[in-house]
């Protein structure tokens, strides 16, 4: 659970520096595009996950069944990411209607950067998820050249 609140803590600051140097240097290509995209990307992120998710599950399951190893905690690692990626649209979905309305952004001061720095984020977290998936793919390869 610590490894998650550091995780967002710190894509929430890497988030919030974009942003202010978005909103610095005059430009809203980054939120323009999340704007448009973000969702799409998720969901593509989901599926290729998924995908090398269940690679990465059938090879456990043979190292498992040859060498009688516990993988219990790495397949609940990989469902909670699962479920990461998972919460991360509907969290879109709710940040970029936010971000959109004109009764949030007069109500609640500074929301549009709060929500801007938050649709962002969740971008990172997502890469983050990816990248985290890439990297057990070259663990297990390297661990069989290795055996």
């Amino acid at each position: 659970m610590i490894e998650y609140i550091k995780n967002i803590s710190l894509f929430l600051i890497i988030s919030i520096i974009t942003n202010a140097i978005c909103i610095w240097l005059d430009s809203t290509f980054i939120i323009d595009f999340l704007k448009s995209n973000l969702v799409i990307i998720l969901i593509a992120m989901l599926a290729i996950n998924t995908t090398t998710i269940s690679v990465i599950m059938v090879k456990l399951r043979t190292l498992k069944d040859n060498y009688n190893l516990n993988f219990n905690k790495t397949t609940l690692s990989i469902k909670y990411s699962i479920y990461e990626q998972v919460y991360l649209i509907p969290i879109s979905l709710l940040a970029l209607t936010l971000q959109s309305s004109h009764i949030i952004q007069n109500k609640i001061p500074h929301s549009f950067f709060i929500l801007n720095s938050l649709i962002i984020c969740v971008f990172f977290y997502a890469l983050h998820i990816l990248y985290d998936t890439a990297n057990a793919v070259f663990i297990i390869i390297y661990a069989e050249e290795n055996s």
